[in-house]
């Protein structure tokens, strides 16, 4: 295996995981949000309401 080979490998297997970690952790952080009761999802509730949904909206 010539060292260019050895360093692109290195390179793809490197971008790879973190791409693969990154994904994981968007899923893994999507499916816990899903778990928090609606009282408790404080970063989604301010003080203005929409007055469709009666959820607080993000200014």
């Amino acid at each position: 295996m010539s060292d260019l080979v050895a360093i692109l490998l290195a390179w793809a297997l490197v971008i790879g995981g973190l791409g693969a970690y990154g994904l994981w952790t968007i899923t893994r952080g999507k499916a816990l949000a899903k778990l928090v009761p609606e009282d408790r999802q404080r970063w989604m509730t301010t003080e203005t309401t929409n007055t469709e949904t009666g959820k607080g909206e993000s200014a």
